[in-house]
C-alpha cells in the first residue's frame, strides 16, 4: 500500500529522515556513524585524520556504508508502511467508511486520562532589547516604578522602531528546551504582570502562513496578556489526539479482514524469553 501510495505522488518520506532515525537509534555510536557516512558522501575518502582516530580503512567504511544503507531501507520501509495506513485511515474516515464509535474514544480516553494534558500557554506584548543593551531594559523597570504604563513605554519605543515591540505566545513544552531559560522566568505567571527574560534565537512559523521567520536572540520587557495553566483535557479537547491511533487501528483491523490476516494470539512469542534475547520482534515474525 506505501509503495503504491508514493507512486501515486499522495504520500512520500524523505530517505534522509529514515537514516536519521538508524543513526538516532544507535545511541553511543549514532556520531561514529555519522562521521563514516559523511566521509563517504564525499567520495573516496583516501586515509584521513578520522579514519586514523577510529582505526578504520577505506574497505572499512564502504563495508559500514552498506550497512547503513540495508538498515536506512528498512526503516524507510517500515515508515512508508505507516504513512499509508495513516493516509488510508484519514481517507477513509472522510468518506465515512470507517467510522469510530464514541464508546471507543470515551474507553481510550479514561485509560490515557491521566496523560492527556494541556501545556501551559502565555500570550505576552514585549519590548526586544539587544543583549548589549540590557541596560536599557533596565530604564523600563524603572519607569514603570516610577508610575508610567508598560502600553505606554512600549508605544513610545514602537514609534522609535515597529520591531521593538512584539505580541505572541509560547507553550511550555517540556520537549521543548529553546525556550527552557524564558519559562523559568515566565511560568505561573499572572495577567498584567511584567517580567523581564531572554527570548532565545529560533524560527518563528507565522499563523498566517508563508516562510518561518528568524528570530534572534533578545532580552525582553513583556507584559502578560493572557495565560493559561496546564492542566487536564476534557474528552472534547482531548479527541485530536486521540483520533489518529484509532483510525490506525480501524484501518489495520480492516486490513486484517481484507487480507485473510489471523493473528494467533498463543503462538506469539514472549517478549521476555529467547526469541527478544535473539533480537526477533513481533514485527519480524
Amino acid at each position: 500500500l506505501g509503495r503504491k501510495l508514493e507512486s501515486e505522488g499522495k504520500i512520500s518520506v524523505p530517505r534522509e529522515a529514515a537514516r536519521e532515525l538508524y543513526f538516532a537509534s544507535l545511541g553511543d555510536n549514532a556520531s561514529e556513524k555519522r562521521a563514516i557516512w559523511a566521509a563517504m558522501s564525499q567520495g573516496s575518502v583516501g586515509t584521513t585524520g578520522l579514519m586514523m582516530i577510529y582505526k578504520i580503512t577505506e574497505a572499512d567504511i564502504r563495508f559500514q556504508r552498506d550497512i547503513i544503507e540495508i538498515q536506512t531501507d528498512r526503516i524507510l520501509e517500515d515508515l512508508l508502511a505507516s504513512r499509508a495506513i495513516e493516509y488510508a485511515a484519514s481517507e477513509d474516515y472522510s468518506s465515512g467508511k470507517i467510522q469510530i464509535p464514541q464508546a471507543d474514544v470515551e474507553r481510550e480516553y479514561r485509560l490515557q486520562r491521566d496523560t492527556l494534558m494541556s501545556l501551559e500557554t502565555i500570550y505576552f506584548k514585549a519590548i526586544r532589547f539587544q543583549i548589549s543593551e540590557i541596560s536599557r531594559a533596565n530604564t523600563v523597570f524603572a519607569r514603570l516604578g516610577a508610575g508610567e504604563t508598560f502600553d505606554d513605554i512600549a508605544a513610545e519605543f514602537a514609534r522609535e522602531d515597529p520591531g521593538r515591540v512584539i505580541e505572541r505566545d509560547i507553550e511550555n513544552n517540556p520537549a521543548n528546551e529553546t525556550f527552557k531559560a524564558f519559562w523559568m522566568e515566565a511560568s505561573g505567571s499572572e495577567v498584567g504582570q511584567v517580567k523581564g527574560a531572554m527570548l532565545p534565537a529560533h524560527t518563528q512559523v507565522s499563523e498566517r502562513g508563508g516562510a518561518p521567520i528568524a528570530v534572534v536572540e533578545a532580552y525582553i520587557v513583556f507584559k502578560v496578556l493572557e495565560h493559561a495553566p496546564a492542566g487536564p483535557l476534557t474528552l472534547e479537547e482531548a479527541v485530536p489526539r486521540l483520533m489518529p491511533a484509532l483510525l490506525v487501528a480501524a484501518k489495520m483491523k480492516q486490513l486484517r479482514e481484507d487480507h485473510g490476516v489471523e493473528i494467533y494470539e498463543d503462538k506469539l512469542p514472549d517478549p521476555r524469553g529467547a526469541g527478544a534475547a535473539a533480537g526477533v520482534s513481533i514485527v519480524d515474525l
